[in-house]
């Protein structure tokens, strides 16, 4: 069984952040499926006037049977971060196989392809890196400057999942979100675009 959670929080990390407990997360961030924390993000969301003044950052939690699957590690802004998995999504249904990036520092950070050995299987690997930054180079003869990324270590594991059970998990997750996202939207024209997006999503399930 899938459970899909959205955390958010009007605080930035940032791209590689300690990772909180997720007793912290619970302390300090604002799940926003819970109608309860709907007045709090719309005021962190949306000035007095009704227009976008401020941002909302935090990540997926999804687990399987109790397990963590994705989660903290995807930090950003969270309507980033559901498109990463919407491009997922995508690319699952036209190519049968997806890379999807960390929103924040451009590696690949998740890879999702079909279980050769069962077809109603999938094989998701998350490729975190830890302690990742990226140094500035300054060429002395052209003064031009070139980003060079490292990192410490790379923390990788392997989840063999149900295929439709999971995309399907991940689709209604997405649909939710979005939902619920379009209460926020207090001047006409966003809200009538995002609904015109939502409607293209639900016109076509991802799964």
């Amino acid at each position: 069984m899938f459970t899909i959670k959205t955390w958010v929080t009007d605080t930035w990390y940032g791209a590689e952040p300690p990772v909180p407990s997720m007793s912290e997360v619970k302390k300090h961030f604002y799940l926003f499926e819970d109608p309860k924390n709907h007045l709090a993000i719309d005021q962190i969301i949306n000035d007095s006037n009704g227009e976008p003044s401020g941002l909302l950052f935090g990540f997926v939690h999804i687990t399987y049977n109790g397990q963590e699957i994705l989660g903290k590690r995807m930090f950003s802004q969270i309507f980033i971060t559901w498109h990463s998995y919407e491009m997922l999504l995508k690319q699952m249904q036209t190519q049968n196989f997806a890379n999807v990036e960390h929103p924040e520092t451009g590696y690949t950070a998740v890879t999702v392809r079909p279980d050769d050995t069962a077809p109603n299987q999938i094989i998701l690997e998350t490729f975190f890196k830890e302690g990742a930054y990226y140094e500035t180079i300054l060429d002395q003869e052209t003064n031009q400057e070139t980003k060079i990324f490292h990192d410490i270590k790379t923390i990788h594991e392997t989840f063999i999942l149900p295929r439709k059970e999971f995309l399907k998990a991940l689709y209604d997750a997405l649909i939710n979100y979005r939902c619920i996202n379009l209460k926020f939207f207090k001047v006409e024209d966003y809200k009538q675009r995002a609904q015109e997006y939502l409607d293209k999503l639900l016109a076509t399930p991802l799964y």
